[in-house]
């Protein structure tokens, strides 16, 4: 539980709390994330964009290598066809992950909330 100014009278309340106990101001929750844990967030959506990467690389490689042990080439083409498409897959999620890691921290380091 971290404390928070309120921003109708400037005094120091709990960030779980939903009103102001000195004034009665309705509190935001959005607004109560403190920095430290937007910059957790913001680390949690980089490291998700190397999982997803590393993750989607690794099925792919095992697709790629359960086709050549197969031996037919035919599979192995169909497999090597899903296999880009999932290489393709795991690239657009990795850049949708590390957009919403960028916009965090925009919107962080000019001082808007969420």
């Amino acid at each position: 539980m971290a404390l928070i100014k309120c921003k109708n009278c400037g005094k120091e309340i709990s960030s779980s709390s939903s009103k102001c106990i000195h004034c009665g101001s309705l509190i935001n929750k959005i607004e109560a994330l403190n920095d430290n844990e937007i910059v957790k967030s913001i680390n949690f959506f980089y490291m998700l964009s190397k999982f997803v990467d590393i993750l989607f690389y690794i099925v792919a490689a095992i697709i790629l290598i359960f086709g050549l042990v197969k031996g037919n080439i035919s599979m192995f083409l169909y497999l090597g066809l899903f296999s880009v498409l999932l290489v393709v897959c795991g690239y657009l999620l990795k850049q949708l992950f590390k957009w919403k890691a960028l916009v965090l921290k925009v919107l962080n380091d000019s001082g808007r909330k969420l």
